[in-house]
């Protein structure tokens, strides 16, 4: 087992999809269990006295996966850090990331979620599985897009460790607060965990002194102080994003579902408990339904032991169909 700066411990092949403890777990033997983070999370949005309550933002943007060590993939990755040179200016709103390309339509891939705006509305990270030591849920072979998710989850695991280590980045290493801008790249520190992570500005007050950034490999958005962001090379944006925005298909929530609702939503904070309980800590399997509308529609699947199984056979159901069943949303196919 090997514990890498800026991930969870790798315990196993299978890493959490959603970590939401405020804090890192300082057992780093294995990760926290599906109900502590549910309890955790939804502790704090019970409590509240508003009548509308937020988003949870405090999902930590780093769900652990196989060191390279563990699991080499059999062609060299390029490390593009080493061109970063820190005297480089900040990088301007013009320059952007690349988008992760998504296997075509119909084909299933492995997937882990790795943050929740609403249960129809999460990102999710493909998890290939290319050498030996991992199970995969769906057949790798025949999804182009496999070998190359793995050599970029690969290459994230190397920048993080690059970017967080002593003396990457020099005390004076910051954006002038009147640079920074909605839209600009930039490298911002997560609150949670205290880990740089890649990030994009998509709020700025300057009368405060804050920035809205979402750390654009796992989704996670929150607001930090503007002294607080750093400047991002060329080098640091040549990886795609790892995260994909996407709609689950056919999922809305209940007309007559009562409780607290999210903000600026629907959805309610308990049907939003129990969709963590459906997601966290697992791999799913998603399936890309249209690639042309934005964000891209899926549906998304958990692997479940059939009821009458005396031989461990499984299948594969919708998310959305076990939402209906459970009377915890409408669900259209």
């Amino acid at each position: 087992m090997l514990v890498n700066k800026g991930f969870a411990s790798v315990a196993q092949h299978n890493p959490p999809a959603v970590d939401v403890t405020s804090e890192p777990s300082k057992d780093k033997s294995e990760p926290p269990s599906e109900n502590r983070i549910v309890e955790e999370l939804f502790s704090t949005l019970s409590h509240s006295t508003d009548d509308a309550v937020s988003e949870p933002d405090h999902e930590a943007p780093s769900p652990a996966f196989p060191h390279p060590d563990d699991q080499a993939p059999t062609e060299e990755i390029s490390n593009n850090l080493n061109t970063l040179t820190l005297s480089e200016p900040p990088v301007e709103t013009r320059l952007t990331y690349t988008e992760q390309t998504l296997p075509d339509v119909g084909v299933r891939f492995d997937v882990n979620v790795t943050q929740v705006d609403r249960p129809d509305l999460v990102y999710i990270i493909q998890r290939a599985s290319v050498t030996e030591g991992e199970t995969s849920l769906s057949d790798d072979s025949i999804d182009n897009t496999a070998f190359s998710a793995y050599e970029d989850l690969t290459e994230l695991w190397e920048l993080s460790e690059n970017i967080n280590s002593d003396g990457f980045f020099g005390e004076d290493a910051k954006v002038p607060s009147n640079q920074v801008k909605k839209g600009m790249a930039c490298i911002g520190r997560y609150s949670s965990d205290g880990q740089l992570y890649r990030a994009l500005v998509l709020r700025v007050d300057h009368e405060e002194g804050v920035a809205d950034l979402e750390y654009v490999d796992y989704g996670t958005k929150e607001t930090v102080p503007i002294e607080s962001i750093k400047p991002i090379s060329h080098a640091l944006l040549s990886l795609p994003v790892q995260s994909s925005k996407v709609r689950v298909y056919g999922l809305k929530p209940r007309k007559d579902a009562e409780g607290k609702k999210l903000h600026d939503s629907d959805w309610t904070v308990e049907t939003m408990k129990e969709f963590y309980n459906m997601v966290a800590n697992k791999r799913l399997i998603a399936e890309i339904i249209d690639k042309t509308i934005s964000p891209p529609t899926i549906h998304l699947y958990d692997r479940c032991l059939r009821e009458d199984s005396t031989t461990g056979q499984t299948d594969d159901v919708l998310i959305g169909q076990l939402m209906q069943n459970n009377n915890l949303a409408e669900y259209e196919i």
